[in-house]
């Protein structure tokens, strides 16, 4: 907005307390790449997305490939894996990696709103005991 790029996630000054929110806000992004997109980004990280304005924006799409090539769940997996290493380093309550999938991958439920949808998952996560948050992945 004023002629300077915007910084990539790693980069970016962000408040701790925003982390939370841009985590629900990507994994969001995520579901919606897959489910209406048909796309798996296949090298998502902190240093393909973007921060401007408390939002996120993922760049270098071009490589994605669509959700139907033979690699595409395993690319998935590797995204997951990338992101919820990322914001738990940052402290931030991540969805185990098979939760994860499964609400980047299961078609939506009428009325349901992603990004709550995600915040119930994570509210889920949080009252988990740990020893079997461990055990479901």
């Amino acid at each position: 907005s004023d002629g300077y790029a915007s910084p990539k996630l790693k980069d970016a000054e962000i408040d701790a307390e925003e982390y939370p929110q841009l985590y629900h806000q990507l994994v969001s992004y995520m579901r919606i790449m897959y489910q209406e997109c048909r796309l798996v980004h296949a090298d998502l990280s902190e240093y393909n997305i973007l921060y401007h304005e408390k939002k996120l924006w993922i760049i270098d799409v071009s490589q994605s490939v669509e959700h139907d090539h033979p690699m595409s769940l395993e690319f998935l997996r590797m995204d997951i894996k990338n992101v919820n290493d990322y914001f738990e380093k940052l402290g931030v309550e991540v969805l185990n990696e098979r939760q994860l999938f499964k609400f980047i991958t299961t078609l939506p439920q009428p009325g349901g709103e992603w990004p709550e949808t995600v915040a119930n998952l994570s509210q889920q996560v949080a009252d988990l005991p740990r020893e079997e948050m461990t055990d479901q992945m």
